[in-house]
This record gives C-alpha cells, structure tokens and sequence, in this order.
C-alpha cells in the first residue's frame, strides 16, 4: 500500500481526522467539532485518524478507519461533505489495465472493515489525482493530471459519467460555501482559477488571481465569505514558510490582504490547510524527517496542526498546535 506524498485538502466540522497524503474544501453552518488525517500506521496500514478540533498538545485519535490494503493501492486526498462523510481517492494500477481511480465515502466512524456509504470509479479517472472537493450539494470535484477538472453528480455511484469538465490546469482544488471552485492551475505558476458554482462544459474563470509574491502551493482553501488560503513556500531563494490570503473580490496580479510568515508561526513546510466556518485557520504542517532535515517533498514523517485565529497576521504565534503518532506519514486533512 502507498500513500501519495502531496503536490497540492479540505476542513469542515470539530473532530480532526488524518489521511495518508491533501486537496478539497468543504463548509459547514457550524465550527468544526473533528479534524481528519489520511495517513498510515507504524505498520504501514493506511488509515484515517480523527481527532477533536479543539485538542491541543499531544493528542490520540478518537476515531480510526482502517482502509483495505490489498492489490496495493495508492491512497491521495481527503474530503468531506455537510453529512460529515469523508471522501478518498484510492488508485491501483497494473500493467494490463493502467490506472484505475475509485473514489470512495464512509461514515466518520471507527472500523476495521469500514463498508463504503458509496463508490463510484469513470473511465476518465485514469491518471494521478491532483485534488478532490466536495461542495455543500455533494457534488464531488477531481483534478486528474494536471490538466483537468471533472465535476460528479452528488448521486454519483458505480462507473460514473461526468456532468462537466473544464480542462485548465486540474492541481489542487476548493469549494466555498456557495459552490465557487477554486483551482490551482498546476500549469502556470502562482495562478489560482475560479469557477461559478453550476459551471457547465468548457467554462472560463470568472476571476484569475495571481499573487505578487510567488508561493509554491500545497494547498489551498476557501472560507465561508469566499476568501482564499494559499499555503505553500515562496518561489525564491529563501523558500520562507508562508500562508497567503486573498478577498473574495481579488481579481488579476494583486498583493496579498494579509500574510502569516515568521518564526513566531512555528511553520516549516505547510502540507494543508483549511478553514472553519467560525475563520479558524487549520494547517498541517511537516516539522522533519527522521533524520531532522525537512524534505517537503516527501512523506511526512513528523507533523503538527497548527490553528490561527480568523484575524491572525504576520508574525504570529498559533492559537493552539497539537501533535501526535498518528500524524506521522500524513499529507492529506479535512475537517467537520
């Protein structure tokens, strides 16, 4: 079994839940109650790992789903929906029929053998998965290779047909509270695309936003009044540890509203982020390898969730940081 390590994942509730490798957003009326995790244990098993949104310090997870293992699938991304049900995308291949991506929903529920609430899998899943959200209709968005975004009914099940495709740069992606769809175009450096809720085949952006100060993404998130979250590293020498944040009018080449960088954040390799409906801000964050040296292209090996408040700027502390085991080998979040 492999977990995917991150190019590019989603929070919603109050319970944290932790997932193998991150890239989708999700909303909810309510702060989140539990925070999600994809990652694996100290055996290698894949597994899910929740834990209460508001734990801090060293933490043990309150739920754990443990994922089948067989024909060694490679396990990438993590939502949810309002329903509180968590999404991932799991993709085996072989020589004969290539990659095959199924994408599969359980109940935030403890299990060793978790039966799936639904899976479907399309014809078009048949490359890397870059990000997967999933709107407040249930409607699941994949970005598959770089290059595509496939949108899925909420009723999707079984071998499914997309309901619509936009082939701008598919790299990590992101609803908001009003199903706008927000992409990093893994084509062109720096660039965030947004697409109106109900877009149809072939839509264009409605708005392109491009920071003034180049940042390497691994994620990105919106909040319930449609800002946008980007965290990542700056594209420059120094490669500082850095969350931008963008209005929910930001249009064209524009400076960021506000910045959270500096030693007093703690950060050193942002692997996801999220945001609850209250503006906490939530971000897995890789501290080091075994060895100490950070390798932010690689499996998590040690990792901490940091939270900063709705206001936060700057050169600021965390509200609150928690870490855990169970953090380990996890690139992917979402919470509820």
């Amino acid at each position: 079994m492999k977990l995917r390590t991150i190019s590019a994942c989603i929070l919603s509730a109050t319970t944290l839940i932790l997932a193998g490798c991150s890239d989708a957003v999700v909303h909810s009326s309510a702060p989140a109650t539990n925070v999600y995790l994809l990652g694996t244990d100290s055996q290698n098993n894949p597994q899910i790992s929740g834990f209460p949104a508001t734990a801090t310090g060293t933490v043990t997870p309150s739920t754990t789903i443990t994922l089948p293992s067989g024909n060694d699938p490679d396990y990438s991304q993590l939502a949810v929906d309002n329903a509180g049900n968590l999404y991932i995308a799991e993709t085996i291949f072989s020589p004969q029929t290539g990659s095959v991506t199924t994408v599969y929903s359980y109940a935030p529920t403890s299990s060793t053998t978790p039966t799936p609430v639904r899976q479907f899998t399309s014809s078009v899943l048949n490359d890397t998965v870059n990000g997967m959200a999933v709107d407040s209709a249930g409607e699941v968005f994949i970005a598959i290779g770089g290059t595509t975004v496939y949108k899925f009914d909420a009723s999707a099940t079984g071998t499914a047909t997309p309901t619509a495709t936009i082939t701008f740069g598919g790299g990590r992606i992101a609803t908001d509270a009003n199903g706008n769809l927000y992409v990093y175009d893994d084509n062109v450096d720096n660039q965030v695309e947004v697409y109106n809720a109900g877009f149809v085949n072939a839509a264009v952006p409605t708005r392109i936003i491009n920071s003034t100060v180049p940042l390497e993404a691994k994620a990105l998130a919106a909040d319930a009044n449609g800002n946008l979250y980007l965290a990542g590293r700056t594209a420059d020498n120094d490669e500082t540890p850095e969350i931008q944040v963008f209005s929910s009018t930001a249009t064209g080449t524009i400076a960021p509203t506000r910045t959270i960088a500096g030693a007093s954040t703690t950060l050193i390799a942002p692997r996801d982020i999220k945001v609850n409906a209250n503006g906490t801000i939530f971000v897995l964050d890789q501290t080091s390898q075994p060895n100490g040296v950070v390798v932010p292209q690689m499996d998590l090996r040690n990792a901490n969730i940091l939270q900063f408040a709705s206001t936060a700027s700057g050169n600021v502390a965390p509200a609150g940081t928690s870490t855990s085991t169970a953090f380990a080998h996890s690139n992917y979040m979402a919470i509820h």
